[in-house]
């Protein structure tokens, strides 16, 4: 990683995780609106739970090396 700190890659994760919650929003809204399909929206909830495990995983290892 080019973070130095774990303080910076911790908030490097924390940006990271609001980018998702905001894609995973915007796709919402594309299903609403007709843009995506019901299954596509599936798809991308899908990779984004795992993309939200694998953020939780890199904090908690970061939080343990803090200590």
């Amino acid at each position: 990683m080019s973070r130095q700190t774990a303080k910076e890659r911790m908030r490097f994760l924390d940006i990271a995780y609001g980018s998702l919650m905001e894609t995973f929003s915007q796709m919402d809204l594309a299903c609403e609106f007709g843009y995506i399909s019901q299954n596509e929206l599936k798809t991308v909830r899908e990779h984004a739970s795992t993309i939200f495990r694998l953020l939780a995983g890199l904090k908690k290892s970061l939080k343990s090396q803090e200590l």
